[in-house]
């Protein structure tokens, strides 16, 4: 199974979103340091995240998913 996710998922590489991180930095504070990330690429991207973690709600920059919101959108 996890040899098929990984067929159609792309590891981007930091240098791609790494201007963004002071910014994402900023958006979430010290709530979750290991969610800057995930924010600095989304930002970079102009994309959505689909995550169920409360910690993506203490920013407004970047629209959160959550499975909820996903399987709604699948119907």
């Amino acid at each position: 199974m996890l040899t098929q996710i990984m067929r159609i998922v792309e590891t981007i590489p930091k240098s791609y979103y790494e201007k963004e991180l002071p910014h994402a930095k900023g958006l979430m504070g010290s709530v979750d340091i290991e969610d800057v990330p995930f924010i600095a690429l989304a930002l970079k991207m102009d994309v959505p995240i689909w995550s169920d973690d409360k910690h993506f709600e203490e920013q407004n920059k970047v629209k959160i998913l959550k499975t909820r919101d996903i399987i709604e959108l699948s119907e």
